[in-house]
């Protein structure tokens, strides 16, 4: 990508975002060595963490609820459209007969 050709707003962007991870690093860095010998703070962090993850699973429970919801209601109409395409088909075989007794009465004249 040529510099020369990026706006001043992607320029401010790309710097930005490198900036911000590196302060980032750094106080992660800098509160664990301040906080690692603080026995309460693992504790507190390892709750929170837990209960995190517990949020996380009923999120993750109720969105296969709503995806096997979907997907029933997909079938549903995936049923109709197919039972609509077997009532056509036995039609088309009908006027297909109808046709060729009409075509077959008219060889026969």
């Amino acid at each position: 990508m040529d510099t020369k050709s990026m706006s001043r707003d992607a320029k401010f962007r790309i710097h930005a975002f490198y900036w911000l991870g590196i302060l980032l690093f750094v106080v992660i860095g800098l509160l664990s060595v301040q906080l690692g010998d603080n026995k309460d703070l693992v504790q507190y962090i390892t709750f929170a963490t837990t209960l995190t993850s517990l949020a996380l699973a009923v999120i993750a429970i109720v969105y296969v609820f709503y995806s096997n919801f979907s997907l029933m209601h997909t079938i549903g109409s995936i049923q109709s459209v197919a039972q609509e395409a077997s009532a056509a088909s036995a039609e088309l075989g009908q006027a297909t007969n109808a046709l060729r007794e009409q075509v077959g009465v008219s060889h026969q004249r």
